[in-house]
């Protein structure tokens, strides 16, 4: 949803790459055959290597307590 929103007209050759970290999604088989077909090069951090994504972490946290969380509890 995330790309189609930036890229309406899709992101294929369009040369993105995506940032990830080591974590259990972003190295899920679903994740990674998402990234083949929206042609999306994947960039893996180090690992222990906090320096190398803190801007990715930082947003992910600020998603988490502005949206998600006000979300899960009006469920």
């Amino acid at each position: 949803m995330a790309v189609r929103a930036q890229f309406p007209e899709g992101g294929r050759g369009k040369g993105l790459t995506l940032r990830l970290d080591n974590g259990c999604q972003p190295t899920s088989k679903t994740f990674q055959d998402a990234l083949r077909t929206l042609e999306i090069t994947p960039e893996w951090t180090g690992y222990n290597s906090p320096k190398q994504n803190a801007h990715v972490k930082r947003v992910i946290g600020t998603l988490k307590a502005d949206w998600l969380w006000i979300e899960a509890r009006h469920l």
